[in-house]
């Protein structure tokens, strides 16, 4: 096979990914939301811009819709999803004025306010503490955003293979300084637990790994303890003739 037929091949392969996962993200979003006619939009905007990508299409949807999965199931609006959907719109190359034309002036502005937290809260300008106290004024002035941003970071964790291997040891980092404590402080424990697990993985795989082992070895003998005991209690209900059912 020619590189040209490998590479039509990947793409095609691609494509029926992009419509799994783009059926995947509509059908959560209609239970939620109910008409899915700016998600679609949306949807396709992003696509225009990452099949630009050549060999990088399916990392960059993938982590749009992630970025609004994560937003959608911390509870957020309908508009916040959008704009979540759109986080990096900008970036891509799309326009101010195609973006609030097709979606409205309040997806435009939280777009451009996420971009301006990401930017504050970088490192680079004047380390931790100088976050922290940034993070401070930014949740009690501006949680959307900061939603937005810790929906974009928890994806990029979850998928930390895709982030170029000499930045990960900072993008962690950035992770324990910044959004582990922002996700505490804005009592979303469930983000937190997850950036604790997956930057534990991440940092200690064999440790992991090993502790996993043991947790779903306690967890099945449990299953076979709970299954036996059910067994009994069945014969023993059938030896005493009651009639009766066992879950």
């Amino acid at each position: 096979m020619c590189v040209r037929h490998i590479i039509v091949f990947q793409r095609e392969l691609f494509m029926d990914a992009k419509a799994i996962i783009s059926g995947e993200f509509l059908g959560q979003f209609s239970s939620a939301f109910g008409n899915t006619e700016q998600a679609k939009k949306a949807l396709g905007l992003v696509w225009e811009k990452v099949s630009q990508k050549k060999g990088q299409e399916e990392p960059y949807f993938r982590h749009n819709i992630g970025v609004g999965l994560a937003v959608m199931k911390m509870g957020m609006e309908k508009e916040t999803v959008i704009a979540a959907l759109l986080h990096n719109a900008l970036r891509l190359g799309v326009s101010k004025k195609d973006i609030e034309s097709g979606f409205g002036k309040n997806v435009l502005e939280l777009i451009e306010q996420q971009e301006r937290l990401e930017k504050a809260l970088e490192f680079k300008e004047g380390g931790i503490d100088a976050v922290k106290k940034k993070i401070m004024i930014l949740v009690s002035t501006n949680p959307t955003a900061v939603i937005m941003q810790l929906g974009e970071t928890i994806d990029k964790l979850r998928n930390i293979r895709n982030v170029p291997e000499e930045e990960r040891a900072e993008f962690i980092e950035e992770v324990k300084g910044i959004y582990d404590p922002l996700a505490q402080k804005l009592g979303i424990y469930e983000i937190g637990a997850e950036m604790n697990d997956l930057m534990f993985r991440h940092e200690s795989l064999e440790t992991y790994g090993r502790i996993e082992s043991e947790i779903n070895a306690v967890i099945g003998r449990q299953k076979e303890g709970i299954e036996a005991t059910k067994a009994a209690l069945k014969s023993a209900l059938e030896a005493a003739s009651i009639t009766a059912s066992v879950s």
